[in-house]
């Protein structure tokens, strides 16, 4: 299993609410992404942030996919792609997103939209409980 985190926090819109009420996480390619979308699997944690604030668990369901005409969602969810300013593709995959209570919040120390968690970030989540 491995850990990775997205940011939910583009421009002045949070897309937590979104995330959360059709069970998705998307990022845009052009953004700031460190990390690669293409080791992400099923059973993996992303974790979702606003700013540098870990807000929420999701369980990977499935693999990252290219956003476009013929995903079940696109109608729901392609304005998205405007918002994030960008022609460029957008990935998408399906999770189980569970926000964490307010005293379970983390910190990280990255900003990237998309990027697996370094060391520091996975020691503070080891000490306050969130992954063993």
């Amino acid at each position: 299993m491995r850990y990775w985190q997205i940011g939910s926090k583009w421009s002045n819109d949070s897309l937590l609410e979104i995330f959360k009420e059709h069970g998705v996480v998307f990022f845009g390619s052009d953004c700031k992404v460190h990390g690669d979308h293409t080791k992400v699997k099923k059973g993996d944690i992303i974790f979702i942030r606003k700013s540098q604030t870990l807000l929420a668990k999701a369980i990977v369901e499935s693999e990252f996919k290219e956003f476009s005409h013929s995903h079940p969602l696109w109608d729901k969810l392609k304005s998205y792609q405007k918002t994030m300013g960008t022609n460029k593709p957008v990935y998408i995959c399906y999770v189980q997103i569970k926000v964490l209570p307010k005293d379970k919040w983390v910190q990280v120390y990255i900003r990237n939209r998309f990027t697996g968690l370094g060391p520091k970030s996975l020691a503070n989540l080891r000490a306050s409980g969130i992954i063993n």
